[in-house]
């Protein structure tokens, strides 16, 4: 599995089910730094060409079990592949901002026109994908 950073509570990601060419256990995953973006609750539009901001990518995983957030490490999960995104934007906002008793925020997520490529040159594209009302900043306990 992908070694996700997350620089502190900076960073945060989006994940959603996405069909993969093979018919496999495939999901969609944005990411974004938080705290270099000055994000506010008005949505920002960034492009994922060359971004080490914004970033997003394709996993097909060798399980039917959903990886990212969680504490519980499944033996012998493995990606089988990944498609990184070479083209397409990210509409980011934060929905709702912490409070003094928690933590935790919610962001608002839109994918737009992305194109995807694996190490084999071949693509997936994605018109259209929404991540509405995510909380993220979980604390792990």
């Amino acid at each position: 599995m992908e070694d996700y950073e997350t620089n502190g509570c900076g960073n945060f990601m989006v994940y959603d089910a996405q069909p993969v060419p093979s018919g496999g256990n495939g999901f969609v995953i944005v990411q974004a730094k938080r705290d270099s973006l000055n994000l506010t609750s008005e949505f920002q539009s960034f492009s994922l060409s060359n971004n080490s901001l914004v970033w997003a990518q394709i996993e097909e995983l060798n399980m039917p079990y959903v990886p990212y957030c969680t504490d519980v490490l499944i033996q012998n999960m493995a990606v089988l592949n990944m498609w990184t995104a070479i083209s397409g934007t990210v509409e980011l906002r934060i929905a709702a901002g912490k409070t003094n008793c928690d933590e935790r925020y919610v962001v608002d997520v839109y994918l737009h026109n992305a194109v995807f490529e694996d190490a084999n040159g071949n693509q997936i594209s994605i018109g259209k994908k929404v991540f509405l009302n995510v909380i993220v900043n979980y604390l792990i306990g």
